[in-house]
């Protein structure tokens, strides 16, 4: 009973449960509490999609990325600038102006829980009211349907799902020495099979849409606690998606193209950005760099053309006037 008391407590004043803020042998060097959100009045949301990232120094990317979430049916885009030094300001302000943006500056300020996981729980409490669906993806990840014309579309029908869990596909080199220019859905096409052989676990993630409303803590990049007690969500067959359940999700009706590398040149810089600073500590992407290179090696070992999403180049060159 006291145990139960002490979590609502902590709930109530929106507080952290300080047994999550003691790291445990699992626990990198960036130590990892869940981010528990405070209860919040209930409301009736008035738009349908929104989606969130916390994104630095990807200018070369951002405009046709924003523009795609636009394509899927995205009403609003938060993006969380975490320091960018490169031109990301000038890509985004037509954007801004427009009021499809809208942009946070995102300094990190939490030597124990990463900029990332502090900006979700920042969204869905100050934005997440508004919204019936959130997603939460990176710069390297275009979240899509397979055949449906947009994600609206598809979402009407999960409705009765607090949060739907999309697989990755996880995309290399595609033989890109060198950063090309054009659209990354139309210059990367080669991917690891799906689902991965079991040696290559690694590359068996997913990422979530939720309803804001059923969200009470956020647990990390990839999952959220939800107000019926699951960590997870529902794959699009609905079947239940826990972080230990090893059947992934299907892929058929929803996917996330994972450009994880782009080209070998940025893929190899990319080994030594210091992705986010904090205080007199440094820490790396939540992948150290040897880690990273064993991922990009599961990928290149054996990989498929995939044109799926490229049904959407000819809408999306239109909109960046690519013609």
């Amino acid at each position: 009973m006291a145990a139960s008391l002490r979590k609502w407590f902590a709930r109530f004043l929106g507080g952290v449960d300080a047994r999550a803020r003691k790291p445990n042998k699992q626990q990198s060097a960036w130590r990892k509490p869940v981010v528990r959100l405070p209860l919040r009045p209930a409301s009736e949301p008035t738009r349908y999609l929104a989606v969130m990232t916390v994104a630095k120094n990807e200018g070369r990317y951002l405009g046709d990325w924003l523009e795609f979430q636009r394509l899927m049916g995205a009403e609003q885009v938060y993006l969380y600038d975490n320091g960018s030094t490169d031109d990301s300001p000038e890509i985004v302000a037509p954007f801004v102006r427009e009021g499809f943006v809208t942009l946070i500056p995102w300094a990190t300020f939490d030597d124990e829980v990463s900029p990332q996981r502090q900006g979700y729980a920042h969204a869905l409490c100050n934005f997440g009211h508004d919204f019936r669906w959130m997603a939460f993806i990176d710069l390297d990840e275009f979240l899509f349907p397979v055949e449906a014309p947009n994600l609206v579309s598809v979402l009407r029908g999960y409705e009765d799902c607090p949060s739907v869990c999309v697989p990755w596909f996880m995309f290399g080199f595609s033989g890109h020495e060198t950063p090309v220019p054009g659209l990354v859905i139309e210059n990367y096409t080669q991917r690891a099979p799906f689902p991965p052989p079991p040696r290559h676990a690694k590359l068996l993630k997913w990422k979530s849409i939720v309803q804001p409303a059923e969200v009470v803590a956020v647990t990390g990049a990839h999952l959220f606690e939800l107000a019926s007690g699951l960590t997870g969500g529902f794959d699009e067959r609905k079947t239940e998606v826990t972080a230990d359940k090893a059947t992934p999700p299907p892929g058929d009706v929803l996917r996330i193209n994972h450009y994880y590398s782009r080209s070998r040149q940025e893929f190899a810089a990319k080994l030594n950005i210091v992705r986010f600073t904090t205080g007199p500590r440094t820490h790396r992407s939540h992948t150290d760099p040897g880690n990273r290179q064993r991922i990009m090696n599961m990928i290149e070992e054996k990989t498929v053309d995939d044109n799926t999403i490229r049904r959407f180049t000819p809408e999306l060159r239109k909109r960046m006037r690519l013609l």
